[in-house]
């Protein structure tokens, strides 16, 4: 793999940028976690939601992937098809790992990245 050669121009103009992406995923996070935790009447633990963006922001930047911040989208899935327990998130993820490790990645291929984007 080429090595990540990253110039100190390069890295002062992306601290910004890199700062308000995580601070907008966060608080979008937190405002949907926080109220759906109230409705269903749960305690909702901001340093563990903060820990678990901030390790998938790195595992995705590790492999040369976008910033991860899917909580709304996949929360109001779960929750729009009636998930009761948190298992019901893992099974798709591991739904997806399995897609994709089968070869269905490729596919993906064909669409337009704003679609991707959406997803």
């Amino acid at each position: 793999p080429p090595a990540l050669s990253l110039s100190k121009e390069m890295a002062r103009a992306l601290i910004v940028p890199g700062v308000a992406i995580g601070i907008t995923t966060y608080l979008e996070g937190a405002a949907v976690c926080n109220r759906w935790a109230d409705e269903d009447g749960e305690v909702w633990d901001s340093n563990k939601e903060l820990i678990a963006q901030g390790v998938s922001n790195l595992a995705s930047a590790a492999v040369g992937g976008m910033p991860v911040s899917g909580v709304i989208s996949r929360a109001a899935f779960g929750k729009t098809s009636g998930a009761k327990t948190r298992l019901a998130h893992g099974v798709t993820g591991a739904m997806i790992i399995v897609f994709l490790v089968s070869g269905g990645g490729v596919l993906l291929g064909f669409l337009p990245k704003a679609v991707l984007g959406a997803l």
